[in-house]
């Protein structure tokens, strides 16, 4: 009997740690997917932005230029504000990263 209980418990443990297991994948998945979901949209922004920003300017008068040069002013703005979106991308990776290294060091090996 003493073996039994000892088997149901051993068995109700190991459960538990395979249910807590599983909720750390399911965590690193979602990271994954999010950090996969922000890179892809930063890539796409980021080689429109090379595309305008290697296109040759041509202009005939001044006012042409002063208009060209506004307008480049105005898109520094906007590549200078996407940078927060760099930084999200960096923060889902830190976090990645952090969860990596906890299941290969941090007593996540189901036994």
């Amino acid at each position: 009997m003493f073996r039994w209980q000892r088997l149901l418990s051993d068995a109700d443990a190991r459960k538990k740690r395979l249910l807590r297991l599983q909720e750390q994948y399911r965590q690193v998945e979602d990271l994954y997917l999010t950090f996969a979901k922000k890179a892809s949209a930063f890539n796409s922004w980021f080689e429109n932005a090379e595309e305008d920003l290697t296109d040759p300017v041509r202009c005939n008068s001044v006012e042409e230029i002063k208009v060209s040069l506004a307008s480049l002013l105005t898109y520094s703005v906007v590549i200078w504000s996407s940078s927060s979106g760099v930084w999200c991308i960096n923060c889902t990776h830190v976090q990645l990263n952090a969860l990596d290294h906890f299941q290969l060091y941090g007593n996540a090996i189901v036994n």
